[in-house]
């Protein structure tokens, strides 16, 4: 099981962007949101059973989720 941490950067005019990335369906990777946005930013938790899935998920949220824009991964992690 691997967990990352992204933070995503967003278009602060965009509406609903943290709820849109929040409901966006991300396959075989589940996402949280961990704590409350802040203005044009928002840390997401995300964990799969393997890297394909992570990477899928992560190029799902910026390609597929209006106004989002830039995604740093600030941590991953995976059980031995």
């Amino acid at each position: 099981m691997l967990h990352a941490y992204v933070l995503i950067e967003f278009d602060p005019g965009a509406p609903d962007v943290p709820e849109r990335v929040r409901s966006h369906s991300l396959g075989m990777c589940k996402q949280t949101l961990v704590g409350s946005p802040t203005s044009g930013e928002l840390i997401v938790h995300l964990e799969a059973e393997e890297g394909p899935h992570m990477n899928e998920a992560m190029v799902s949220l910026t390609s597929q989720v209006d106004g989002v824009g830039r995604l740093t991964v600030l941590r991953i992690s995976g059980a031995p």
